[in-house]
């Protein structure tokens, strides 16, 4: 399996906008791991 690690420490509406992108990776079979700060959990 193909493994991805998704840095994003900007605001919960950065965080949104990643989504797509991290359902297209995981569509095309990667492992997705984000990486985020603490208040978003």
């Amino acid at each position: 399996m193909k493994k991805v690690l998704v840095i994003r420490y900007g605001g919960v509406g950065d965080i949104i906008t990643t989504l797509p992108v991290i359902k297209s990776l995981k569509e095309s079979g990667y492992s997705v791991v984000l990486v985020s700060n603490s208040r978003y959990k």
